[in-house]
């Protein structure tokens, strides 16, 4: 989309590596550099390297690649790819950003193994933290077409969730959650490839934090079934959306497996610690309005567990408290 490719031009953006102000954290470690990147025409920043020493020493390293998840610049807390790297503890070097999708991943991680002495941090020895997607899926709900298909699928999804027919085993093929799937799946499993080929032996992948609690679907699919469907009906319905939709990744992601034995892959399974989280907090079943609340607090920096419709806040991440 055009604004997309608007905030992304290099032309309108500018670097920066004066200490964050909102990184307190990370502005008073010894040796810590941030490089991020803040746009002319939007207030929001973007990290481009973070660069943290293990204050131990050694070779270990761990390397993030991905979207805001992992990107603290954007978030403006710790989020727990850098908090696993405390506790581990590890060379931090962090080239994930906001609003990436799955193909900048590759860069990305071009850009870490750069910043990273061969010498001094072996690469098979390192640990390569993967969260990316979400955007994807996100971006593709701009696509006219692909919105009228997300339609036709949270109706054919919302009928399988009241008994009137089964519900699919797995996507159609011309369908919004079946396109979008397997075209992520299959970026994924590039950019696996290319990690195994640039030598990384040990890959820890976050599925994607798809979990029906999240207020932006809900309020997405009360939409998209008009204000109809119940509390109960909508989470079914979204349940049934995201189960489709992890299923094209895992199968990239045992696809990958059998090919690549060498390489120890890990995976996250970010959407249930969101499931337990949210329902310890009471704030599973957000409706269509509380999203205006929830972007209120956003535009108050209230801390919360979400920081938004759609995203986690430091209090969901573990911002601030004990390492995951």
């Amino acid at each position: 989309p055009a604004c997309a490719r608007a905030r992304q031009h290099p032309m309108l953006e500018y670097a920066s590596t004066s200490p964050p102000a909102r990184l307190p954290w990370l502005v008073d470690e010894a040796g810590a550099h941030v490089d991020y990147r803040k746009h002319r025409l939007f207030p929001s920043a973007k990290n481009h390297l973070t660069w943290r020493p293990c204050e131990a020493g050694g070779s270990r390293a761990l390397v993030v690649i991905g979207d805001s998840y992992a990107d603290d610049v954007d978030m403006g807390f710790e989020t727990w790819p850098s908090q696993l790297a405390r506790a581990l503890p590890a060379t931090l070097v962090n080239t994930a950003r906001g609003g990436s999708r799955t193909p900048a991943a590759l860069e990305q991680l071009a850009r870490a193994d750069r910043r990273l002495p061969t010498e001094q941090f072996p690469v098979g020895e390192r640990l390569l933290v993967v969260h990316t997607g979400g955007n994807d899926l996100l971006l593709a709900l701009l696509l006219p077409p692909l919105t009228l298909l997300l339609w036709l699928d949270v109706l054919a999804l919302s009928g399988a969730s009241a008994g009137l027919w089964s519900p699919p085993a797995r996507p159609a093929h011309l369908s919004f959650i079946g396109l979008v799937s397997r075209r992520s799946a299959q970026e994924l499993r590039r950019l696996l490839r290319a990690a195994e080929s640039r030598g990384y032996r040990l890959v820890l992948v976050s599925r994607l934090p798809l979990s029906p609690c999240i207020p932006l679907a809900r309020a997405l699919v009360t939409l998209l079934t008009f204000g109809l469907a119940p509390t109960a009906h909508v989470t079914a319905t979204l349940r049934s959306c995201f189960r489709l939709f992890g299923a094209a990744l895992d199968e990239a992601l045992a696809g990958f497996a059998a090919e690549a034995p060498a390489v120890r892959l890990l995976v996250l399974d970010e959407a249930a610690l969101l499931d337990d989280l949210s329902a310890a907090e009471g704030a599973d079943a957000c409706g269509l309005l509380w999203v205006p609340r929830l972007v209120a607090q956003r535009m108050r920096k209230n801390a919360a567990l979400w920081r938004s419709g759609g995203g986690q806040g430091a209090e969901a991440q573990g911002g601030g408290g004990a390492p995951p």
